[in-house]
């Protein structure tokens, strides 16, 4: 969890006449200046892309779904601010007039927002020969 010898003896030194003995309590206090690798910015970023830009994965011995702690939250959001900005390029090229994007937001941001319906758009010739087809294969499926 830990390379540094130091801080395991801090975190060790009073579990001798404490009643949390646990596992759980120890790689907590291992890990508190780093973040879960399932957090949703590093699920948004991906482990790969972050360790790709420098980024340390501490991995715990008993992991069992091989996912650990993240050693630079500072990187981590660098990397979510560029990946989100890249998407609201994307989609900014789509034709919308504007994006806003943010890692967070507050509870009862969509509170007084409503939702627009959009007007249905007749299928072209070319889309309903496409249905018809995914119905035909679907019912050969089926049988």
């Amino acid at each position: 969890m830990s390379d540094d010898h130091a801080r395991q003896e801090q975190v060790f030194e009073p579990l001798g006449h404490s009643y949390n003995k646990s596992a759980a309590w120890i790689r907590q206090r291992l890990t508190e200046a780093s973040m879960r690798a399932a957090d949703k910015r590093a699920l948004f970023v991906g482990i790969d892309a972050y360790v790709a830009a420098g980024g340390g994965v501490m991995r715990d011995l008993f992991d069992e779904d091989d996912g650990g702690w993240l050693t630079d939250p500072a990187l981590l959001d660098r990397l979510v601010g560029e990946k989100l900005e890249q998407e609201a390029e994307r989609i900014t090229a789509e034709g919308w007039k504007w994006d806003s994007n943010a890692i967070d937001l507050p509870w009862k941001i969509t509170y007084g927002m409503r939702e627009i319906e959009g007007a249905e758009v007749p299928m072209t010739a070319e889309e309903e020969a496409a249905l018809t087809a995914l119905k035909a294969k679907a019912e050969r499926l089926a049988n």
